[in-house]
């Protein structure tokens, strides 16, 4: 029907379509053309991508994952796991940890064939994607338990194989990095 991971929901009767409203396990959705996420992660505006990347987390961190949490019941690596699956599986591109570490809450997630970069290829001169930035460092904050940021390092719409996002806690970045600054607020 849809995919191996929306099929499982759907046998269980936890995918839903009710009153023109998508939802997973009580989680509502929608399906959108990648066409609308690629215009808003295409801005070269500064600030509006720090303040789409901020909004996406907070929402990511207080709203979505606690949701996810609470209806699996899951410890980190499980929630983290199931969240690398579900965007996976929602169409942005195949997530993968390729470095995870508890000990300094550090993770390196690849994305390779994101739906998002290969619309925007050679149409931005940075790392575009920072509603997916928003949605690793809200995962990671909570699997974590500490606040952590992401940069996006590689961008396949730069003409890179892949996607690659550094998700740690602010103290550990180096602001020494312009790429950095133009993805992160210095206040934080």
């Amino acid at each position: 029907m849809l995919n191996k991971f929306f099929d499982k929901f759907v046998f269980v009767n936890q995918l839903k379509f009710k009153d023109y409203n998508f939802s997973l396990i009580n989680v509502p959705f929608v399906i959108l053309p990648t066409d609308i996420i690629a215009g808003l992660c295409e801005a070269e505006n500064e600030e509006f991508n720090k303040r789409l990347y901020y909004a996406v987390k907070n929402s990511v961190t207080k709203e979505l994952s606690p949701r996810f949490k609470l209806d699996f019941g899951m410890e980190p690596e499980r929630f983290l796991k199931f969240s690398e699956t579900f965007f996976t599986a929602s169409g942005f591109g195949f997530l993968k940890n390729i470095q995870l570490d508890f000990q300094t809450n550090r993770a390196i997630v690849s994305v390779s064939n994101s739906a998002v970069a290969q619309l925007l290829q050679g149409k931005v001169k940075k790392p575009c994607d920072h509603l997916l930035r928003g949605i690793l460092a809200g995962t990671f904050s909570v699997a974590f338990k500490t606040n952590i940021e992401c940069v996006e390092t590689k961008c396949h719409a730069q003409h890179q194989s892949n996607c690659e996002f550094v998700c740690e806690p602010a103290a550990s970045i180096d602001f020494s990095k312009q790429e950095v600054r133009e993805q992160l607020d210095l206040k934080l």
